[in-house]
């Protein structure tokens, strides 16, 4: 089809006079000419991303992509790369990810560095090729070579966490830096946070907080969310919920999901907005259900008591389970205390041990002392002393003073250790401490004044 049969020209003036040239030299197969007609195809059909597509416009990415492969085929690195960024993402032809990434590459080995870039991006996710660490990172400096700045962060990301070459912080922050000074948000991102972190660059808050804002305000959804952070926790300014809720609103929209997690938390406590426990259940469903696990906890918890929904154990058992799957351990922990008190789910002390058991594994206090407390008892587990003192250690050397206690209680008895009272005074007095009424009862009782004596 000539190509000025293919579009509607309604343009008036000089306008209509190129689109008339190009098509003109398209017809004529000039490859320059194809690309720009088929961009031309492909922009009047994307200038509105949120429109929904109709048969017409379908009709029109498809002659886009014909006129893409013409110039393609011709050795046309920008419409190669332009056709591969077609098949990934199945506009005007069938997603096709393997395909892509031949476009990717014809146009990567004419050294056209957008294309290079998108062909690491293939190697390093495993898209349309092997996944290939190594690999993706020399695409990636080919790239930031160029001085193609979302290459250089890349690449920094590539040095930062040893992926594909030797980690090495400092060379992280040097292509970030390249990145950053291009005015690339993620650049000033990851720049922002490695000050921040104080890795690879010095500690100084005032300048990573001076990037993140900086990639905040040009959009970047995760330099928002830890924007929101940093004035949620104080972390190098000073605290300010409402500029937190704000910032965690804009990355909420923007699809990220601890955002709209965080901004749930905003709405439960009323910090920074007004409390209101239907919109935190709004915004904790909408990232639970896109699998993020603390808000599939969260949203558990509010089935629980009943906060902004109406009180469902059962769901609250469901949302647990689905973070509990994920390896987050405050959800391991909240199924295991369902299942050893029978709510939403049957009373199985098994399960609950199995639960508080991997929950302790993942370091959290609370499930090592209730793991500990199965193991005394014999609570879906053997029966074992000395394995109850073991985890009672743990809980109790993270300072959880009931844990301190019951370990103090062994020593004095020699349950699962052998008997010492100074050790027995010590973690008493620990737990005494922190106001822990039983302990303080033992320990005058075992001690009297000696105790007395020793915490004054």
């Amino acid at each position: 089809t000539p190509a000025r049969m293919s579009v509607v020209v309604d343009h008036h003036g000089p306008q209509h006079a190129r689109i008339e040239a190009v098509c003109a030299r398209a017809d004529l197969g000039d490859a320059a000419a194809q690309n720009e007609f088929a961009t031309l195809l492909a922009e009047e059909v994307l200038s509105v991303p949120s429109r929904h597509l109709s048969d017409e416009d379908m009709a029109k990415m498809a002659e886009a992509a014909r006129w893409f492969r013409l110039a393609a085929d011709r050795g046309h690195a920008v419409a190669q790369d332009n056709l591969a960024k077609l098949y990934a993402n199945g506009a005007g032809v069938s997603k096709d990810s393997k395909a892509a990434a031949r476009w990717y590459r014809k146009a990567a080995e004419q050294g056209f560095a957008p294309a290079q870039c998108a062909l690491a991006h293939a190697f390093a996710d495993g898209e349309g090729v092997r996944k290939d660490p190594a690999a993706a990172a020399v695409w990636f400096r080919k790239a930031a070579d160029q001085g193609h700045a979302p290459a250089q962060s890349e690449l920094g990301a590539c040095y930062q966490y040893g992926s594909g070459v030797e980690k090495d912080e400092a060379v992280a922050v040097a292509w970030y830096r390249k990145a950053a000074a291009q005015g690339d948000p993620t650049g000033r991102f990851r720049l922002g946070s490695c000050h921040m972190d104080g890795a690879g660059a010095p500690r100084d808050a005032e300048t990573g907080l001076r990037l993140l804002r900086e990639a905040a305000d040009q959009g970047h959804a995760q330099a928002q969310t830890d924007l929101g952070l940093c004035y949620m926790t104080g972390e190098g300014v000073a605290t300010d919920y409402e500029a937190a809720a704000g910032w965690f609103a804009k990355a909420a929209e923007h699809g990220v999901e601890q955002a709209r997690h965080a901004l749930g938390a905003c709405y439960e406590l009323g910090r920074g907005v007004a409390e209101d426990h239907g919109r935190a259940v709004f915004w904790y469903r909408t990232a639970a259900t896109r699998g993020y696990a603390p808000a599939q906890h969260a949203l558990a918890q509010c089935f629980e008591r009943g906060l902004g929904v109406v009180r469902d154990m059962k769901l609250a058992a469901r949302w647990h389970a689905k973070a509990a799957a994920q390896g987050f351990a405050e959800a391991q922990l909240g199924l295991a205390h369902l299942h050893a008190d029978g709510l939403g789910v049957r009373t199985d002390p098994e399960a609950a041990a199995r639960w508080f058991r991997k929950a302790a594994d993942r370091g959290l206090a609370r499930a090592q002392f209730r793991y500990a407390a199965c193991c005394e008892q014999g609570l879906g587990v053997v029966q074992d002393d000395e394995a109850a003192a073991v985890w009672y250690a743990k809980a109790a050397e993270q300072g959880f003073a009931p844990a301190q206690y019951a370990l103090g209680r062994s020593y004095t008895c020699g349950c699962g250790v052998r008997p010492d009272m100074a050790r027995a005074m010590d973690w008493l007095r620990k737990a005494a401490d922190q106001r822990y009424a039983s302990a303080k009862t033992m320990l005058d009782a075992l001690f009297g004044d000696a105790a007395a004596t020793e915490r004054a």
